[in-house]
């Protein structure tokens, strides 16, 4: 394979792997150390929660800004500056014990989550574009650099309490040493990725044939099927694109329609799709090429108008969906350790653990995904993973032995894994269709995971953790039902799609 034999790429390859793994540990650590810094400085459940919600604006915040100043900049310099608030935000959590100096930190522990994965993905794709193994392997090494954390917590703190700062100078090698690695690494900037996707296109373009399709368009029957167009039309399809579109979408090909049942068979259509032709003569050009009057009416000048995404049902359940998801997540993986220690359920190494148990069950639960994704409805496997979600947690959450504990916690992390990718593959040929309705799909279904942390942490402080953990019933209750009706709308749609 290319990728092994050039000594740069394998570089960057090995260097992103070992980077995100460690990407990982720093990132995810917070939920581990937040019950050692509230013991500390004595803090309030609901600053707790904000601190936790604040990692998660610093991880939105560098979404925007990492990609841009990577253009202005250069992309070496762009991640070296934000992967180096790792290493600052640990030393602020060790020496500051000001409200505002812990906040400050956890906003810059997101900022390096949020610009090290950008990076990296964008890394490992172009290394090996469209190879899904080498992106699923990149994911995992996260999944291990979170489940290696807390173990090496609890062998760092040995039972006492008072030594989780020993923890926190660990993550600040840590960082110091992702620092390094991200300085050493071979790093491709704008300009040569632009030159590489050139040369790729080229590449993949000269592979499948071009020139063989160019010479069909010029005058084979192969072509004419293509457009959709008898052989009298092919021969108007030499005179030139305009023609072309005019033949696909034009009032002049829609009366030769009219004009008789032997060309409507040359062009493939049926019955049903003349007859709406002959009815919407009246209609802008482009609504009689045979595609629903719904979809033309977003189409403008570019193709695409402006925000019609937000109308697609697919986009409001997707993103409702995506929602409620990262409230649950946020809100289990910032506070499961907290809630074991503070209810007195589990003993603080045995919490630790738990955490590690809840990482090695995502990745497991992501690889059985991805097995089973190309061979079930996709609509039947998130169904089962949102059954998984709410009978685990509450397996989970009502647990008061070990036992039971250790099965809630692993189904509910096996159940969870699966659900952000199955959902957002839903959405697939709209982000397609309207590519900016990703990135305010992102945005919004993020700010489940800034909001929920702060709401059970606000619970907690009011009514105990018990109860603030128990809220998030509700939330799992309701992506559930959106769940539901995403797969109800997915299967109709299906369904209309076949009959067309």
């Amino acid at each position: 394979m290319e990728l092994f034999e050039n000594k740069r790429k394998k570089q960057q390859f090995i260097l992103s792997y070992i980077t995100f793994m460690m990407n990982g540990m720093l990132a995810l650590s917070i939920g581990s150390l937040l019950p050692f810094i509230r013991d500390a400085r004595g803090l309030e459940y609901t600053f707790c929660g904000m601190l936790v919600s604040l990692h998660s604006v610093g991880n939105l915040l560098s979404s925007f800004f990492a990609g841009a100043l990577a253009v202005k900049i250069g992309r070496k310099k762009s991640i070296l500056l934000f992967n180096a608030s790792y290493a600052l935000a640990y030393l602020m959590i060790l020496i500051g014990g000001n409200p505002v100096c812990l906040a400050l930190a956890f906003i810059l522990t997101g900022m390096a989550r949020g610009a090290t994965s950008n990076f990296s993905n964008m890394t490992i794709n172009n290394l090996a574009p469209g190879q899904a193994w080498i992106l699923n392997g990149l994911h995992a090494m996260f999944s291990v650099g979170a489940f290696l954390f807390p173990i090496f917590l609890t062998v760092l703190t040995a039972g006492a309490v008072g030594r989780w700062r020993i923890a926190c100078v660990f993550m600040l090698a840590m960082g110091i040493l992702s620092w390094l690695l991200y300085r050493a690494m071979p790093v491709d900037e704008m300009p040569q990725l632009m030159e590489k996707v050139h040369r790729d296109g080229e590449r993949e373009g000269a592979e499948s044939g071009n020139r063989e399709n160019t010479d069909r368009i010029d005058g084979g029957r192969e072509n004419a099927d293509r457009v959709n167009c008898g052989r009298e039309n092919a021969d108007r399809i030499d005179g030139g694109r305009e023609n072309a579109d005019r033949i696909n979408c034009g009032r002049e090909n829609a009366d030769r329609i009219d004009g008789g049942r032997e060309n409507a068979d040359r062009i493939n259509c049926s019955r049903e799709n003349v007859n709406r032709i002959d009815g919407h003569r009246e209609s802008e050009e482009g609504k009689v090429s045979g595609r629903k009057t719904e979809d033309s009416t977003s189409v403008g000048k570019d193709g695409k108008r402006s925000g019609s995404f937000f109308g697609e049902p697919m986009f409001i359940l997707c993103t409702a969906t995506l929602f409620f998801y990262l409230c649950v997540e946020q809100g289990v993986i910032g506070w499961l350790v907290t809630y074991f220690k503070d209810t007195g359920l589990l003993n603080p190494s045995l919490s630790q653990i738990m955490a590690s148990v809840q990482w090695v069950m995502i990745l497991a639960g992501r690889l059985t995904t991805a097995y089973l994704s190309t061979r079930l409805e996709k609509t039947k496997l998130l169904r089962v993973m949102g059954i998984g979600l709410i009978v685990f947690f509450l397996v989970l959450i009502t647990g008061r032995t070990t036992p039971q504990i250790v099965i809630g916690i692993m189904g509910f992390g096996y159940s969870m894994a699966g659900i952000y990718p199955t959902t957002v593959s839903f959405a697939g040929k709209l982000i397609q269709k309207y590519p900016l309705s990703w990135s305010f799909m992102l945005t919004i279904a993020s700010l489940g995971s800034i909001l929920m942390p702060s709401v059970i942490g606000r619970i907690a402080e009011s009514v105990g953790i018990f109860y603030g953990m128990s809220s998030l019933v509700v939330v799992i209750v309701i992506d559930m039902t959106l769940i539901i009706g995403l797969t109800a709308y997915r299967k109709r749609k299906e369904a209309m799609d076949k009959c067309m």
